[in-house]
């Protein structure tokens, strides 16, 4: 795989004057405009270089030079091309001392920045843009995609799955990723919200004829006091009632104060049903279920692929049926990719089902 230039600065016009450059020079290039983005690009891109300003949120900050302890851990062969216009002395040598590889003090010429880039430009070039959060949120990059939740017996859809996508930034089109990004800025919650409200807007039709739409929240959003008025609202202006979403309560974080609040028994009391997603992985929440009571609960992927060839798996499956069995919930197996496991879902009376073999994630309007 192609290695990548970096490009960290929160000067848009700089940042994009430099990129466009450089792709014009035939090089790879992907721009970030906070340090968060580009934390989580350089952990999961091949980047070759980075080009990143000294000072990223604010004239009194530093944070490019800890940046560069950043690249460094994660990227210790990248070449680390540090710019600065404070007119600082002391800058030059404290970014080399952190392991810049080179200095250039704003403004400067773009052959100066090609010159310590070094290399030749090999293969298509590429320019991708990385958004910042606040344009994710106040945008339409948000995207959801939709998966049939389907009875295993007639295999007719119950019910669709929103799962968010962003467009246009390859790096956080990786829904975990974006989320990585959101949390490092501290707005897991806000992000949550935005694609709530995309996924009511754009697959509120789905959920026609008594099927219902499922829709991702961690324990996370229901810290938000305004998080019920909002669903709720969503709802309403999509032309549902309450009672045709489910809110599939993800288990990568655990509830903030231990147990369930207020925002919980609200929602419920207006018609909306819950689900445990993910169960048996990361945060588990069965130690709520008495509180929440939960409509349905969702074995994990990771369980329920060719689960008939693993007696573990099996075993692990038919225990979380007893505990739904107990409690009144319906169960819904996810990662259903082929016949025979459908076939072992049918056998151990699993009513419901979510996978490959029925569709992947697709647009609202595939469905309709």
């Amino acid at each position: 795989m192609m290695q990548a230039i970096l490009v960290v600065d929160d000067d848009d016009a700089i940042r994009e004057g430099l990129a466009v450059a450089l792709h014009a020079s035939g090089r790879t290039v992907i721009t970030c405009g906070d340090v968060e983005s580009a934390q989580v690009v350089v952990e999961n891109e091949p980047i070759g270089v980075v080009v990143c300003d000294v000072r990223l949120s604010g004239p009194l900050s530093i944070d490019g030079i800890e940046f560069i302890d950043h690249v460094r851990a994660q990227r210790s062969e990248s070449k680390i091309v540090v710019m600065s216009g404070a007119g600082v002395a002391e800058m030059p040598p404290e970014a080399l001392r952190h392991g810049a590889t080179h200095f250039l003090a704003k403004p400067f010429a773009i052959a100066e920045l090609q010159r310590a880039i070094g290399g030749r430009a090999e293969g298509a070039a590429v320019l991708s843009h990385v958004p910042q959060l606040s344009t994710i949120l106040q945008s339409r990059l948000l995207t959801p995609r939709f998966q049939p939740i389907v009875d295993t017996r007639s295999l007719a859809h119950i019910a669709y799955e929103g799962l968010i996508r962003l467009a246009e930034a390859a790096t956080l089109s990786d829904p975990e990723l974006l989320f990585e990004y959101a949390r490092r800025k501290g707005s897991v919650p806000s992000l949550e919200m935005a694609c709530i409200d995309r996924t009511i807007i754009e697959g509120g039709a789905l959920a026609r004829d008594g099927r219902l739409l499922f829709i991702n929240a961690s324990p996370l959003s229901f810290t938000d006091k305004a998080f019920a008025d909002r669903v709720l609202d969503n709802v309403l202006r999509a032309g549902l009632t309450p009672d045709q979403i489910v809110l599939e309560i993800t288990e990568q974080n655990a509830f903030a104060s231990g147990h369930p609040n207020g925002t919980i028994e609200m929602l419920a009391s207006h018609g909306i049903r819950f689900a445990f997603d993910d169960v048996g992985s990361a945060h588990s929440h069965l130690q709520h279920i008495d509180v929440i009571r939960p409509r349905y609960l969702k074995i994990s992927q990771q369980f329920g692929t060719g689960f008939e060839r693993d007696a573990t798996k099996e075993k692990i499956i038919r225990n979380i049926m007893a505990l739904a069995d107990d409690f009144g919930c319906q169960t819904i197996i996810e990662g259903v990719e082929t016949e025979a496991t459908l076939d072992a879902a049918r056998a151990l009376g699993i009513p419901l089902a979510q996978g490959y073999l029925f569709a992947r994630p697709a647009m609202a309007a595939t469905f309709m």
